[in-house]
């Protein structure tokens, strides 16, 4: 086997596209920790042999990229055909991975499991994998236990049937253990299970007895439907009796009822006849009659409101007088420019008094530098002060009379605005009285017209009350006529009835004679005596064939319970034979288990061992200047691995160089048998002192002239000094 190239693209640390070559002989790939070295072998593992060591292919995606996919591809030789294998990965809602291989340019597999399947076809996985990679932590025959080294062997040799126990044969002994309880416990239930045979009840007469007092029970009701007959007909005669006594009662009652309602007529037509009616209509013509003239109600309304007016009147007069009074002038307003002027005069003068008072007030002159009193403007400046001290008195008296004049023409003005304020109070007042006046004449005219309309409203309305009266009065009138009318008519028809009953009952009478006198010549039978004796006979014979249903049902129920204590016998044998088959299943699973466990791979193992020892010790004679005798010791359960020409001491005796030679030459022996003649040896001085560096750095030059093809990958730079040096190799800097 022989690898060409790797390419990543967005895959773990490799976030943008590179493309790794590799070469014959010797390829050191150097990078710090954390740059992706062992990424290479991860990719190999997942492409090659199906194996994530992070689980999810989500994890593969470099952390820093924004894109949600990655690319792997690897391309290699195996047995004179080359071989291009890719994995093509989105993350999304909906995953996306896109497998494929090529071999020598043509596409010959798609998909994850098809892909898988075709590797696992063309070479043997699990032995390929162990005899390809020496990886930190991983499959290490030198440091591991001895019950470790039988496991790793188990799984080179395809012998480890773990998996097989776990998701196989133990499911199976548990379901058969847990079918083996259920057995058990219906077998127990059908043990415990009760039969019960019921008793018949004893029968108190024979059948011939049963039949003579069936007979004697049919003599016993012909008798008593005969006395009832009888006894029925006097009941129907009682009945009759009692009917007409009743029909008299009700006539009479009814002749009862027509006398009351003869007089409540007789009452009602008097009252009728000697009722007045009154005739409304009168009372309203009176009312109308009487109704004010609209033109005195006008009269009354307008005579309110006059005084008001007047005074109104009254008020506007004297409101525009004052108007008059009052006289409002166009005043100029005042005029300051002088008082500015003055005002910015007495500042600048008093400023220059200021200057020359501190003149006079120093001891040098400031221009001549001679005593100042003794200097020629010293007079000046007196002279000067005394003009100015002058001015200002002046200017005080011009700002004084020009403040005066201020205030006077302010004082004119605000008089003046006064005026013109009192003015506008009082046209607005005289407007106010004008509305009030008009307001007041609106409001006597609507009065006037309100009154006008109101007469002519009530006029109306008593002609209307006046119509209904007068209506109302003939209807009462007519309605008093036709009933007077209806009550003679009923007294007349009251009348005629109650001749009708009177003779009504006479005949009821006469009919009641009869049958009394028919019901005084019959006797009743009495049927107690009858009746006891037919219930007796009843309850014999009821009681005779409800026996013998229930002994029928005892019969029944008996023979049921018979049938079903000789199925559950045929159940309970069918379960004790299905118990004897699910325990020898369970057994015979436990004997396979344990043939898969211990003694097949034991057995396999052993035929190997030998040269497993064999391919190692010619390995390490190969590339070492001494021979080690590795010898592997088969136990019951665990492998032991020891060295030595006589003594045999144990492997983990030997210096770190050594135990990774010997490490490696178990490798090579299965990478040989599968003539591969590539490995990849992955942190190769893991956990050495230094002082077995340089033995090591000697043995991985000559071991790895034993392969066509070498990966070792590392982070120390003396191992890839001393390997440039001496044996030229491929560097491959990540």
């Amino acid at each position: 086997m022989k690898f060409n190239k790797f390419v990543f693209d967005n895959y773990k640390k490799y976030k943008d596209r590179i493309e790794i070559l590799a070469s014959d002989g010797i390829n050191i790939i150097s990078a710090k920790n954390g740059k992706g070295k062992s990424s290479i072998l991860d990719a190999i593992g997942l492409i090659l042999f199906g194996i994530n060591s992070t689980n999810k292919l989500d994890d593969l995606i470099n952390y820093d990229s924004d894109k949600k996919t990655f690319y792997i591809e690897i391309d290699f030789d195996y047995e004179g055909n080359n071989y291009v294998s890719s994995l093509d990965y989105e993350k999304g809602r909906t995953q996306s991975s896109k497998r494929m291989i090529y071999k020598d340019g043509e596409m010959v597999c798609e998909g994850a499991d098809a892909c898988k399947t075709y590797f696992s076809e063309l070479f043997d996985t699990s032995l390929l994998y162990n005899a390809l990679f020496s990886r930190q932590g991983e499959n290490n025959i030198v440091k591991c236990t001895d019950s470790e080294r039988s496991n790793i062997l188990k799984k080179i040799k395809n012998v480890d049937f773990s998996d097989v126990i776990t998701n196989e044969i133990e499911p199976e002994i548990e379901n058969l253990s847990n079918e083996l309880k259920d057995v058990e416990i219906q077998v127990g239930v059908l043990d415990a299970k009760e039969y019960r045979q019921c008793d018949e009840y004893p029968i108190l007469f024979s059948e011939d007895e049963i039949l003579l007092k069936e007979k004697e029970k049919v003599v016993i009701e012909k008798e008593i439907m005969v006395a009832q007959e009888k006894n029925n007909q006097i009941e129907k005669l009682k009945e009759d009796v009692d009917k007409k006594l009743h029909a008299i009662s009700v006539l009479e009652g009814d002749i009862d009822s027509i006398d009351l309602q003869l007089q409540k007529y007789k009452k009602e037509l008097g009252e009728a006849q000697e009722r007045i009616i009154e005739d409304k209509s009168i009372y309203f013509i009176s009312q109308k009659e009487n109704m004010v003239d609209p033109t005195t109600l006008i009269k009354v309304s307008q005579d309110k409101n006059k005084e008001s007016i007047d005074t109104i009147k009254s008020d506007v007069s004297s409101l525009e007088e004052q108007i008059d009074k009052i006289k409002v002038e166009r005043i100029a307003v005042f005029d300051d420019s002088k008082l500015t002027e003055v005002n910015e005069k007495l500042i600048e003068a008093r400023a220059t008094l200021k200057d020359v008072e501190k003149k006079l007030e120093s001891d040098i002159c400031p221009t001549c530098n001679r005593p100042y009193e003794e200097a020629y403007s010293h007079n000046k400046d007196r002279e000067l002060k005394e003009i100015l001290e002058k001015s200002i008195i002046d200017f005080v008296n011009i700002k004084t009379e020009e403040l005066v004049k201020k205030k006077e023409k302010d004082e004119e003005i605000a008089n003046n605005m006064l005026n013109k304020d009192k003015r506008v109070q009082l046209k607005s007042l005289l407007d106010l009285k004008k509305q009030t006046l008009e307001s007041l004449v609106s409001s006597n005219e609507q009065e006037e017209q309100r009154i006008k309309e109101n007469w002519d409203r009530e006029r109306k309305d008593f002609d209307e009350k006046i119509k209904l009266a007068k209506d109302s009065y003939l209807n009462e009138i007519g309605t008093r006529d036709n009933r007077i009318q209806e009550v003679k008519e009923w007294i007349d028809s009251s009348f005629e009835r109650h001749s009708g009953l009177i003779i009504k009952i006479e005949e009821e009478k006469t009919e009641l004679k009869g049958l009394q006198e028919e019901l005084s010549k019959k006797e009743s039978i009495s049927i107690y005596d009858l009746d006891e004796k037919q219930v007796g006979l009843k309850k014999e014979i009821d009681s005779y064939y409800e026996t013998l249903s229930r002994n029928t049902e005892i019969k029944k129920q008996n023979e049921k319970t018979k049938e079903e204590k000789q199925a559950d016998e045929k159940e309970k044998s069918k379960l004790k034979k299905k118990f004897d088959e699910i325990n020898n299943g369970i057994l015979s699973y436990k004997t396979s288990k344990e043939l898969l466990n211990k003694e097949i791979p034991a057995y396999i193992i052993s035929q190997s061992i030998q040269e497993i020892e064999d391919g190692i010790n010619t390995f390490v004679d190969n590339v070492y200047d001494r021979s080690l005798g590795i010898e592997f010791k088969l136990n019951k359960s665990s492998i032991a691995m020891n060295y030595g020409k006589k003594t045999k001491v144990p492997v983990k005796s030997l210096s770190g160089a050594e135990q990774k030679l010997v490490q490696i030459g178990f490798i090579a022996k299965f990478n040989n048998d599968l003539g591969l003649s590539c490995i990849f040896l992955d942190e190769p001085n893991e956990n050495m002192d230094s002082s077995n560096t340089e033995e090591l750095f000697i043995l991985l030059g000559e071991m790895c002239t034993e392969f066509n093809q070498a990966f070792i990958i590392t982070h120390n730079e003396l191992m890839r000094d001393y390997l440039t040096t001496n044996y030229s190799p491929y560097i491959i800097e990540l």
